[in-house]
This record gives C-alpha cells, structure tokens and sequence, in this order.
C-alpha cells in the first residue's frame, strides 16, 4: 500500500514540473514506489496460493503489465492531445489512491510460506544462512553434506552474505535474472521510444508530402497511441495467458519447461521486431 501510495503522489507531482530536472526527480520516485510493489506483490501472491495454482493467479497479475501499459497509451495519448500533457499525470493517480486505501483497509499481509507444502528430506540440506543457523533443530544431521556446511566457520558480514552466495551459486536462478534484465532492457526501450519513433516518421508529413499541420499532427499521434496501445493490450493479455497455460501444462519438477517457453518467445519476437523496424516508415 505505501508503494502504491508514493506512486500515486509522484505521478501526479509530475504534472506540477516546472523543468526537466524536477520532470526527472518526480518521475525517479515513481520508479521507486513501483519498484517497492512490484516486487513484494508477487510474494504475497506466492503465500496466498498454493503451487498447483499459484501460476494462473500469478498470470492474472502480470496481465496487469501489459494491460495497465496499453491503458497508458490510449488514455494517457487521449488526454495529451485534448487537455495537454500534464492532465495525462492526473487522472491514474485517483485510481492509485483508491487501491491504496482498499490494500490498506481490507488485505491481511499472510504469513510467509503459509501454502507452501511442507519440506521433504532435500530440503535438509542447508541453502541459506537460515538453515545454518537453525542446525540444531533441522532434520537430517546426519547428512555428510549437512553437517558440513553446518560446521563453516561464518561470512564476515553475516547471513546476508550467506544467503547471497546461495542465490548466486544457483545457476537456474542467475541465469533467469540476467534473461529477465536483457528482455526488461528491451521491453522498456521498445514502450519509451515506438511510439515516438512511428510519430516522427509518419506524422511529420502528411500523405501528399506536405508539412503536417498542428492540427493533423495531434490527430496522427492520437491514432498512434491508440493502435499502438491497442495492439499492445492485445497482444501482452494473450501472450501472458498463453504463457501460462503452457507452464502448467508442461511444466515439472524434473524438467526446465518454463525457461524454454521464456526462450521460445523471445526467439519468436526477435524478428517481429526487426520486421516492425523496417517496415514502420511504409505501413
């Protein structure tokens, strides 16, 4: 809910900027209230459902991504063009104070792991400083590879350091990061400037190869942002459904289903993206 909260607030002060450097500060704290959500929303999410069906619910919130971005286009394109720029700032901060006061009123935080099934024999073996810690009353003394690591004398800096190492050391774990950042990388570089790209190269002149009015202008950046939104939508609700669907029904312990699913998508939209580059100044 604070998240949500600092979001809101700094969304609608970056209607109020009065430069670029005030602009860029607003917007700086936008990323960070939507850092904070965006990363615990998943984990209660995780808590709140158990594994057979924690992945349909996880899909339904991350149709929000695409959902929410397409929005953004068409109503904040919509809004620029009929009561300028910095009323596109004012209207979604509402619904983000609404969300805030629901989350805070009504949700209950669950309790960490509450779904989860309980740990069989392989969780035995120490993964985090936690289990190191609780040695003692962790089943499975007698595992060498326990004992073991239960016996290492500790990090400088502590548990955080342990754990860190444990993560690091998790090859599916850092391997998915570092797919998830590339493809983040891209995906926000494609949101920021595609709709900037199509208008400088379609709405600077009109058909007939003169200059675009202002008039003719604004109604070509309006048509952009609502196709592109539009498209967007589409395309982002479907994949993410899809997504889904095919992680649970190919997904197992015993297999990497879902990192070849991430790989096939990224491979297919490849040369979507190279296709749509090149054929933007004539289509």
């Amino acid at each position: 809910a604070f998240g949500v909260g600092i979001w809101s607030a700094a969304t609608f002060l970056s209607s109020f900027a009065a430069d670029y450097n005030s602009l860029l500060l607003c917007r700086a704290v936008v990323g960070v209230g939507e850092a904070s959500y965006a990363t615990v929303a998943p984990t209660l999410i995780a808590d709140l459902f158990p594994v057979e069906v924690r992945t349909a619910w996880l899909s339904l919130y991350f149709v929000a991504v695409p959902l929410g971005s397409a929005l953004g286009f068409i109503v904040g394109g919509t809004t620029s063009v009929f009561l300028g720029w910095r009323w596109a700032f004012r209207f979604t901060p509402i619904l983000g104070i609404i969300l805030t006061l629901i989350l805070q009123i009504f949700m209950e935080e669950p309790a960490r792991g509450q779904s989860d099934a309980a740990p069989t024999d392989y969780a035995a073996v120490p993964q985090t400083s936690l289990d190191v810690e609780d040695a003692p009353t962790t089943p499975g003394h007698d595992n060498p590879e326990y004992t073991a690591a239960a016996k290492r004398p500790p990090l400088m800096c502590g548990g955080f350091c342990a754990d860190a190492k444990a993560i690091w050391e998790t090859r599916s774990f850092l391997w998915s990061t570092l797919g998830l950042t590339s493809a983040t990388f891209v995906l926000g570089a494609l949101a920021q400037w595609s709709p900037t790209y199509l208008q400088r190269i379609n709405c600077n002149r009109s058909q007939v190869g003169y200059l675009a009015s202002a008039q003719e202008f604004s109604e070509c950046k309006f048509h952009i942002n609502l196709i592109f939104g539009l498209i967007s939508c589409a395309t982002g609700i479907g994949g993410t459904v899809l997504g889904a669907a095919l992680s649970t029904k190919y997904s197992k312990p015993t297999n990497a289903a879902d990192a070849v699913l991430c790989g096939v998508g990224l491979l297919l939209a490849a040369p979507a993206i190279f296709l749509a580059l090149q054929f933007a100044p004539v289509s």
